[in-house]
């Protein structure tokens, strides 16, 4: 409450004359509220009691013992008359009674900002509590400041995770009963709770002092203390810094409409996460996120925690929220291989990036030069000038492929780094042709959908009512009607659409080629429709993506959708997929009819975003009419076969 100081302080002249106190006896107090009120007009503070105690106590030392009692008498009034109108008549500061409670002679060995907050915790709990439990809270607060005290913190911002977890240890094998142990812990974190409030200390330390079981330097099983002290710190405080951006990182959580469950868990995680870094005094870094991750004990999954610091790691760099989905972690054979090998790699794939393959040859050539120096390292080679013709045609022929196709695409990934290698003048410029082909092209007849599987799908269009329905409907659609892939359509933007020309233009993720096609009315209407009446209202508030996840926290999509969809869809008319195929056949059937409609070559290839016309081949064996005025006579050596 903001008062007007002047005024206040005349009427309490006024109470004093009106009780019948002398111009000298209220000398002290026109001294003590004058200075006060200066110090507040220097500093462009308010008064409060906090304030007023702290400039007390910051003066003590500059006066004499009996000025100084007089002063915090004169302040005593002055805050009871703010409270209840009058002045307390019978308030003294004899060393019996003291209404600050520094009365209490051990609470004077305390540090001036230390009893400030003493005197705010316990005028708290005795307006709040029954005098009996106000006494306990008393004593647990006190006896944590003089162990936090003892113990070197001198100031809260002092104060370390070290010395909590000494403190619950401590409370843990104290005599106290299991009712006094809970106040003591409930005394200590309302302290922790003002520390943290003031920005003297992290948020993680509200949860370190406990009544529960404690071992050694585990609070619990996922919070440690690294047992290399090549991996130790020397950061005080290091995730003070980080409560501001976990603030802004929980807002965006709410912004996508994340459960009250789920972002409870991520708080949790992050929690435990915050406090292996204080105990390591590890300033945060993606580096120390993994090696909390790969450090967990072994009978703590860390399956749940990795999507959660994969995301905050991702919202650290980047600013925004990734929705990481659960997957099955294995440990990066990469950090495995010795450094004259991870360097290779590291050029060989910076080289790839600038020459502007895709994430997905990207990440095939990485996993090829891992699994060939992985070959190297097991066969003792320490340098790449010992690598022999021998020993690529001995990896080429033990690594297990279930394909031979596979194969040959690890094998062309690797001769590519060898003449990589070649041109750096490590390896001989011939190297690469210890590596064989095993395996050739391999033509065959595209699978495309059936008649009954189309109208099968329009049919479902004219029916769509419910959200997910119309999602169906919209991505079978584009599918269908515009040959786009899976991945295509789960990225498509709102801001794509060109609704006043009719034109969709996007970036396809497999080729990264700008692409510009016109939207078929049903198309256009299955799109509009969802977005109107079946798209989730926050998603127009999230990310721009066309189609967005149901439910929270209505993140874009996994292409495997897009395949759910069509099986759902066809699954309602007792029809299914061939064998082996995917949501990849509505884009085949669009070429198809492409195909047989009598289109230019250069029309369809443009459509479905290819750089060449021999793309169409496949295609040919479902044109029936072309193909029959293309037939040939049954020759052999120039003579018709009988």
């Amino acid at each position: 409450m903001i008062i007007d100081y002047n005024a206040e302080v005349a009427a309490v002249y006024a109470l004093l004359k009106q009780g019948g106190m002398t111009a000298g006896s209220m000398t002290p107090y026109r001294q003590c509220y004058e200075a006060l009120g200066k110090h507040l007009l220097d500093t462009s503070q308010y008064f409060s009691m906090q304030v007023a105690l702290k400039w007390l106590e910051g003066r003590k030392a500059g006066w004499k013992e009996q000025t100084y009692k007089k002063y915090r008498l004169a302040l005593y009034r002055f805050s009871h008359y703010l409270e209840y109108g009058c002045i307390k008549r019978v308030a003294h500061c004899g060393n019996r009674f003291f209404e600050y409670h520094d009365s209490d002679s051990s609470c004077n060995k305390l540090p001036a900002e230390y009893k400030v907050i003493y005197r705010t915790f316990y005028d708290k709990v005795v307006n709040e509590h029954s005098s009996r439990l106000a006494s306990q809270y008393k004593r647990g607060i006190k006896d944590f400041l003089y162990f936090i005290v003892d113990k070197g913190s001198l100031n809260p911002s002092d104060l370390t995770i070290d010395i909590l977890l000494g403190y619950s240890h401590k409370l843990q094998n104290s005599s106290l009963s299991a009712g006094a142990k809970h106040r003591f812990v409930s005394a200590t974190n309302f302290i922790l709770s003002y520390f943290c409030e003031q920005g003297y200390t992290p948020r993680c330390y509200l949860s370190v002092v406990t009544s529960s079981k404690f071992k050694g330097d585990r609070i619990d099983n996922s919070v440690f203390r690294l047992s290399d002290d090549e991996y130790s710190g020397n950061a005080v405080q290091p995730t003070k810094k980080l409560d501001v951006k976990v603030d802004e990182f929980f807002a965006k959580l709410e912004y996508k409409h994340h459960t009250k469950g789920t972002t409870q868990s991520i708080g949790y995680f992050l929690d435990e996460f915050f406090k292996f870094l204080e105990i390591n005094k590890l300033e945060y870094s993606s580096t120390a996120s993994s090696l909390w991750l790969d450090n967990i004990p072994s009978n703590i999954s860390a399956q749940s925690r990795r999507p959660i610091v994969t995301m905050f790691d991702n919202f650290m760099e980047t600013g925004s929220i990734k929705h990481f989905k659960k997957s099955r972690w294995k440990p990066i054979r990469y950090d495995a291989l010795p450094g004259w090998s991870c360097g290779i790699i590291d050029d060989f794939i910076t080289l790839r990036k600038r020459e502007g393959w895709t994430n997905k040859t990207i990440e095939t050539s990485r996993a090829s030069s891992v699994r060939f120096f992985g070959f190297l390292d097991q066969k003792g080679i320490v340098r790449p000038e010992e690598i022999t013709h021998l020993l690529v045609k001995e990896f080429h022929d033990t690594q297990p492929h279930k394909t031979p196709r596979s194969r040959n695409l690890y094998s062309s990934a690797i001769r590519k780094l060898l003449i990589h290698m070649a041109e750096q003048k490590l390896v001989p410029q011939n190297l690469h042709l210890a590596l064989s082909t095993q395996y050739a092209p391999v033509r065959e007849i595209v699978n495309v959908m059936t008649l009954e599987m189309e109208s099968a799908v329009f049919d479902y269009r004219k029916n769509a009512k419910l959200p997910i329905e119309l999602r169906n409907s919209a991505m079978i659609m584009l599918g269908l009607r515009m040959g786009l892939r899976a991945s295509d359509v789960v990225k498509l933007r709102i801001s794509d659409f060109d609704w006043k020309n009719k034109n969709l233009s996007f970036v396809q993720s497999k080729t990264q080629k700008a692409i510009t096609l016109p939207i078929p009315t049903d198309v256009g209407n299955s799109v509009y429709e969802y977005i109107l009446r079946g798209r989730p209202q926050v998603g127009t508030l999230g990310d721009g993506y066309v189609f967005i996840g149901h439910k929270s926290p209505f993140a874009d999509l996994s292409y495997a959708v897009c395949r759910k969809a069509l099986i759902e869809v066809l699954t309602q008319y007792n029809l299914e997929l061939p064998f082996g195929q995917g949501f990849h056949i509505t884009r085949r059937t669009f070429a198809t009819k492409m195909l047989t409609a009598r289109n230019p070559i250069d029309i369809i290839t443009d459509s479905l975003g290819h750089s060449t016309r021999n793309v169409v081949d496949s295609y040919l064996a479902h044109d029936k009419d072309g193909m029959r005025l293309c037939s040939l006579p049954f020759a052999v050596g120039g003579a018709y076969a009988i």
